[in-house]
């Protein structure tokens, strides 16, 4: 049900206590306020200005109760003087998190005399609607709140606003054309995951003599997602030409963007081992939390997730940068150790609201690709979520070779003669490395070589580890089939070979 829905239903049951998660609680009242005002006095309350009436019955309500001016600033004084108003009052809160939690601990007097209203407003069809953007509830009080989501706005609700405000705009240019029908979709790609107010705005700012800037509205709509703590988008201009080799696990996500059911946007978890889910070590519980309700996300929105395993530096973060700007899709990168506070539920609520915004922008339609250099620490269940693993293993000569030349053509200053350079061992990282150190020293590849130590030296035993758990188990990311460990008679001579470019 929707949210004006779900709250009608309440009202009918006479729930006393609602709570609801709303990045625009101005927003959310407007909404309500017009299914509730014909037999309900409606009033909100906020520090600074006390409370206000929003009909006539309000108005009668506070005539009624006594002067509303001993309000303002005093949530315990707000919460004694609205168990005095009239049958069937309807009291919004405005930030009503920020009082019964404070720097210093829990507010007692705010969650006391929340809890003081439950059944005195029980019994006459009252409520208290307590607004606010994360809702950690007091363990006292998390057994009497129901909790309600306003949802994000929809496709349809978004091309009616760029749709007003493209009007506005040309109402007073009128030599400046309207957006086309393709335009319009764009610019909701744009902003879709932002608040009515939060779309308004970038767009107002995007606006332009001939049309709306989709980049602009871009950077508007990042700066105010990347407000989420552990959640950005990722929009750099890497394709899959820039990456050297790694054929098959290209060819593999190019089929899942173009098949029958194309995701709207790519969900990335970066380096997953490392977010602590289902970790031994912890002794809290909030990673088990966060995972559990990442699980169930996952399973309720039916995840086709990919699992990218294997060496460092070896490309499985490029694949995931690349993969946005080849098929035009937004890149969602979710940090769970960045989301993890200090109080009690915080972390879980921000990773709620972080995947409020993914619904919003990819709804059922999303591709979650992970990467990690190693997932023994990982939960089966966590494992499981992911359809495919496929393992990137230590580029081969002719992958290095397509590395060299990616990143020779970037510095075409570089003196790029190869003859005589061992990249044996290397990988992408180290051939980047090495291509940038000639720029940046004014010298040759092979004097620039000289300074780098090969991944496959670094984290030999690592690799052998990974090579020997990926063997037969999961895909490869460079050609068909399954895994298989190179041989050593397999291995080819690195020494004296010539690339040309």
């Amino acid at each position: 049900m929707k949210l004006a829905e779900q709250f009608q239903f309440a009202r009918k049951r006479g729930v006393p206590l609602i709570a609801i998660d709303t990045a625009d609680a101005r927003q959310t009242i407007n909404s309500l306020k017009e299914i509730c005002n014909g037999d309900s006095p409606l009033l909100q309350w906020d520090c600074l200005q006390g409370i206000l009436s929003y009909n006539e019955l309000g108005k009668d309500a506070i005539a009624q109760t006594g002067d509303p001016e001993q309000t303002i600033g005093s949530a315990e004084a707000f919460l004694a003087y609205i168990a005095r108003l009239p049958e069937r009052s309807i009291v919004f809160m405005l930030n009503a998190p920020l009082f019964w939690q404070t720097p210093s601990g829990p507010n007692p007097g705010v969650i006391q005399g929340i809890w003081n209203l439950r059944d005195l407003f029980k019994s006459d069809r009252r409520c208290l609607v307590l607004l606010g953007n994360g809702f950690i509830l007091p363990s006292e009080l998390s057994n009497d709140i129901v909790i309600l989501d306003e949802e994000l706005p929809s496709e349809e609700r978004l091309a009616e606003i760029i749709d007003e405000i493209d009007k506005s705009a040309s109402e007073k240019v009128p030599e400046r054309p309207l957006l086309t029908e393709e335009s319009r979709r764009k610019v909701v790609s744009a902003v879709i995951g932002l608040t009515e107010f939060a779309a308004e705005q970038a767009v107002s700012m995007a606006v332009r003599r001939e049309g709306v800037d989709i980049d602009a509205a871009w950077q508007q709509k990042r700066k105010m997602v990347e407000a989420t703590k552990g959640l950005t988008i990722y929009r750099g201009g890497e394709k899959f030409s820039d990456i050297g080799g790694l054929t098959q696990i290209k060819d593999y996500l190019t089929k899942i963007v173009k098949g029958r059911k194309p995701p709207k946007a790519i969900i990335w978890l970066d380096e997953v081992e490392k977010t602590g889910l289902a970790s031994r070590g912890d002794t809290s519980g909030v990673n088990q939390d966060q995972e559990g309700q990442l699980l169930t996300w996952m399973e309720d929105y039916d995840v086709y997730g990919v699992m990218l395993l294997g060496v460092p530096g070896c490309g499985k973060s490029a694949i995931c940068k690349a993969v946005g700007s080849q098929f035009d899709l937004p890149v969602l990168r979710i940090d769970l150790g960045a989301m993890q506070g200090s109080l009690v539920g915080q972390s879980q609520q921000n990773l709620r609201t972080a995947l409020k915004i993914v619904e919003a922008i990819g709804g059922n339609d999303t591709l979650w690709l992970a990467t990690s250099n190693s997932i023994d620490a990982l939960s089966a269940a966590m494992r499981s979520r992911y359809t495919d693993t496929f393992f990137f293993d230590l580029p081969n000569q002719a992958e290095r070779n397509a590395i060299w030349k990616v990143w020779i053509e970037k510095y075409k200053e570089v003196k790029w003669n190869l003859d005589g350079i061992v990249d044996e061992g290397w990988v992408g990282r180290n051939i980047r490395r090495c291509v940038e150190k000639a720029y940046r020293m004014d010298c040759d590849l092979f004097e620039a070589a000289r300074y780098i130590v090969p991944v496959a030296t670094i984290e030999r035993e690592e690799i052998e580890r990974l090579r020997r758990q990926a063997h037969g188990r999961y895909l490869d990311a460079t050609k068909s089939g399954v895994y298989r460990m190179p041989s050593e008679e397999g291995k080819t001579d690195a020494n004296k070979r010539r690339i040309e470019v």
